[in-house]
């Protein structure tokens, strides 16, 4: 699932002062929704404003596909969920950003091959999203993913791999050398990925970052586990999730399912997306 953004990076305070300045407004709004939903967890107040912002503008092709990301991974719902990614697509613009709209299509992609199982609209979608940006790394390690995985096409997936490594610069692109590292996960190539979460460790990550970098250590490193457990259960007791992440493409790989501890990693997998909501107090 991609990590949904807000149209002007803002931390949280910012967020909040650009939303006491603006409460009606459809951007304001938004984006203090996906501040809240990324950085405190705070579910019933993220809904509040999805749904404020497309009241003001239900016409905001970015909103729906956020809120439709929020209630396929927290609330579980999935035919509004998918209601809201076709009112995505269905809302573009030719003036819409065509980096914002291929990503749209690979988030709609993404749940019509999770949670849908229509494997067929599923490509049709990742091959829409790379007509437009046929070099983003994103959309190219989602679609090598699904080749491994869904169509066994090893080695057009090990291509789309290669073309998704091509694009990084010198610079790490944390979104982007995760879904590496995933997809050399998957396919099975543990020095690859282990390559890949060296580079993430140098270059720091956020508390959800350190979570999956723990959680591919112990898939990837069967004598260090009983290390990499404890760094993921500390984690897990304070609150850090990644909610938007999916492992069903990983624990259904016949290497991870055949791993002895494949109930710790499958549980772990699980815990790690199960939401956990956090309520804050408003403030006057």
């Amino acid at each position: 699932m991609s990590i949904i953004k807000t149209d002007i990076e803002c931390p949280l305070e910012q967020a909040e002062e650009r939303y006491r300045r603006d409460p009606n407004g459809a951007s304001a709004n938004y984006n203090y929704a996906l501040v809240l939903y990324q950085t405190r967890q705070d579910y019933d107040k993220t809904e509040k404003h999805f749904k404020r912002a497309l009241e003001v503008a239900p016409d905001y092709a970015n909103c729906h596909s956020g809120y439709a990301i929020f209630l396929e991974v927290i609330r579980k719902n999935y035919e509004m969920a998918e209601k809201h990614y076709l009112l995505s697509l269905e809302y573009d613009t030719k003036d819409e950003d065509s980096r914002s709209y291929a990503s749209r299509l690979r988030n709609y992609a993404i749940f019509l091959e999770v949670v849908n199982k229509d494997y067929d609209q599923a490509e049709e979608h990742y091959k829409r999203a790379l007509e437009i940006r046929p070099d983003d790394a994103d959309i190219l390690c989602d679609y090598a993913i699904f080749l491994h995985c869904i169509r066994k096409d090893y080695k057009k997936a090990e291509a789309y791999y290669k073309r998704a490594k091509q694009t990084l610069g010198q610079e790490c692109d944390v979104n982007v050398e995760m879904r590496l590292c995933k997809y050399c996960t998957v396919s099975h190539d543990s020095t690859a990925a282990l390559v890949w979460l060296d580079r993430l460790d140098k270059a720091g990550k956020s508390l959800r970052g350190q979570l999956l970098y723990y959680f591919f250590r112990f898939v990837l490193e069967p004598d260090k586990r009983d290390d990499h457990a404890h760094q993921i259960d500390t984690m897990l007791n304070d609150g850090v999730r990644d909610e938007e992440g999916t492992f069903g493409r990983l624990l259904n790989c016949d290497h991870i399912k055949n791993d002895p501890d494949y109930d710790t990693i499958k549980e772990y997998a699980e815990r790690i997306n199960e939401p956990f909501q956090k309520t804050y107090p408003e403030k006057a």
